[in-house]
């Protein structure tokens, strides 16, 4: 129900990571490589309990390691952890003020599509957003 609401409600494409087949992942890609076409990732696979980042996943290397589609890091403050608007096991957003920053797009076109590839992406773009990450 959740990702037929997603999909014909707000145009999301809801992606099971523990099913994601090497073909649907060269699909995303492709359908990432058009223009007019964007995809919000979250690239630690999970929401977190406490609000703090976990280790990002190889996904975000797979989908643009050789390409030249941009990645724009982003800090969201305020969705995760244990006094925020969406906690790990509620299935209903609280109110709350939530702040997102952006940083500049990164770009791995020159960087091989293999998992050292891969693995450099994730370096990029955890170092970016954890860059925009505010100080307390």
């Amino acid at each position: 129900l959740r990702a037929a609401i997603s999909t014909h409600i707000i145009n999301a494409l809801p992606i099971w990571r523990r099913k994601v087949t090497p073909h649907a992942m060269q699909e995303l890609r492709n359908l990432l490589a058009q223009r007019g076409c964007g995809l919000v990732m979250f690239p630690e696979g999970q929401r977190s309990e406490d609000g703090e980042p976990g280790r990002f996943k190889a996904g975000i290397g797979m989908l643009v390691a050789g390409t030249p589609i941009p990645v724009i890091p982003a800090w969201i403050s305020g969705a995760g952890g244990p006094h925020s608007a969406l906690q790990k096991f509620r299935g209903v957003p609280r109110p709350r003020k939530i702040t997102v920053r952006f940083g500049p797009a990164l770009t791995f076109a020159h960087t091989a599509n293999e998992r050292e590839g891969w693995d450099a992406v994730i370096e990029g773009v955890e170092g970016a957003v954890k860059g925009l990450r505010p100080v307390k």
